[in-house]
């Protein structure tokens, strides 16, 4: 494994891996689960974390099997892997790892020449957009607030997307999900 695909350095402040730490003490296993994907980002007992996160994968914790993913996703030997992480996630019911496979097909899309594009792009990513919406509602739902905003925002934009080449296109559509967005985003705390 070259580079891992997380950084959660970026994301979180000392005072936040001080919080993490406090909640694994008191047997918090999210807070066990990110403190190993820290350590693994860091080099630290990269074995010993990368075990206690299978572990806990093959007991079907969604939150391992995505820091998994997002651990092996920038290694392209570990391409296989990484994607077999997001699956099994998506197969539990996680609106996240849906979520995933959206932006993955999302990417291709935009990554595309214009020859190469085509519907399936189009239609992959709204397939896992609204499976990841429906999903969010349940109480498997796994997406922070604002990602769920960020997903029906990025549907929104799917619909108004006037490529030609875009069977999606639908400007009622669009509309409808920027209210929603409008509507999810009132639930977000600031």
């Amino acid at each position: 494994m070259k580079n891992p695909g997380i950084n959660h350095s970026q994301w979180l402040t000392d005072e936040d891996i001080k919080k993490l730490h406090k909640k694994a003490q008191t047997g918090s296993l999210d807070a066990q689960i990110e403190l190993a994907a820290i350590e693994v980002e860091d080099g630290h007992d990269v074995e010993k974390n990368l075990a206690f996160l299978e572990s806990m994968a093959k007991k079907e914790n969604t939150l391992a099997l995505m820091d998994l993913y997002f651990i092996f996703q920038s290694s392209e030997e570990d391409e296989e892997k990484s994607l077999s992480y997001l699956k099994k996630a998506v197969s539990l019911g996680s609106p996240w790892a849906m979520e995933g496979l959206a932006i993955r097909a999302m990417v291709k899309r935009k990554t595309s020449d214009e020859k190469d594009l085509t519907e399936k792009y189009f239609l992959e990513e709204e397939k896992w957009r609204l499976a990841a919406y429906e999903a969010s509602k349940t109480p498997k739902n796994d997406l922070t607030p604002s990602g769920v905003v960020l997903n029906i925002v990025e549907l929104a934009a799917l619909y108004e997307n006037k490529n030609p080449k875009n069977p999606l296109f639908n400007l009622e559509k669009a509309a409808e999900w920027k209210s929603k967005a409008k509507e999810a985003e009132k639930t977000i705390t600031r």
